[in-house]
């Protein structure tokens, strides 16, 4: 994964899964899958968030790839202003942490920060967040946001604060970790039935 972050290839131009489009969405005409890659969809945009204390090449590396395999516009980067699954832990000041990720992305046009966390009082729940993305006009309308988790994060999503929710407002690109690989279908249906179309 980390030629991505490097320059390097990653795809070999295949398409990509077909994916359910988001309710009361449309794919663009003639397009039931997502575009090969290096052919950005407009007004599409992966999420990517985290502490980010610090943002290491992992997570410019995954994000290149999940951009360049389902053909995103662009990846949003969202350092978590609370993290919930965190309370105990020391982290960085949140300013600190989005410099960080400004610094490290500064180098992909195609990356941007959000402060959609750290402007929000309370904890940083990914629900919200992408409830809150949905609301920005992208082109005349709402972006078709990709939310990307590792396989890690995914296994935990039953835990996360109105994790069916999630699906109504974002696909899931679930990036392998650490020789994790993402649950099956069994595990799907037992936590989330009916929605592997948007993963």
């Amino acid at each position: 994964m980390g030629a991505a972050a490097l320059g390097g290839p990653l795809t070999t131009g295949e398409r990509s899964p077909a994916v359910a489009p988001l309710p009361g969405r449309q794919a663009p005409t003639g397009q039931a899958r997502a575009a090969p890659a290096h052919e950005p969809v407009p007004g599409s945009v992966g999420v990517l968030g985290g502490t980010f204390d610090p943002i290491h090449i992992g997570h410019l590396a995954a994000a290149e790839e999940v951009r360049e395999v389902l053909g995103l516009e662009r990846i949003l980067f969202v350092p978590a202003g609370i993290p919930p699954h965190k309370p105990d832990r020391l982290i960085s000041a949140p300013g600190h942490r989005l410099a960080m990720v400004e610094l490290a992305i500064a180098g992909n046009a195609a990356f941007e920060a959000s402060r959609v966390e750290l402007d929000r009082m309370g904890p940083s729940y990914t629900v919200d967040t992408v409830e809150a993305l949905a609301r920005i006009p992208s082109g005349g309308r709402g972006p078709d946001l990709t939310v990307i988790l590792s396989a890690e994060s995914f296994r935990g999503l039953p835990s996360w604060h109105e994790p069916g929710r999630l699906f109504g407002l974002a696909r899931l690109a679930i990036v392998p970790r650490g020789g994790l690989a993402p649950p099956g279908k069994g595990w799907l249906e037992e936590h989330f039935p009916g929605i592997e179309a948007r993963i």
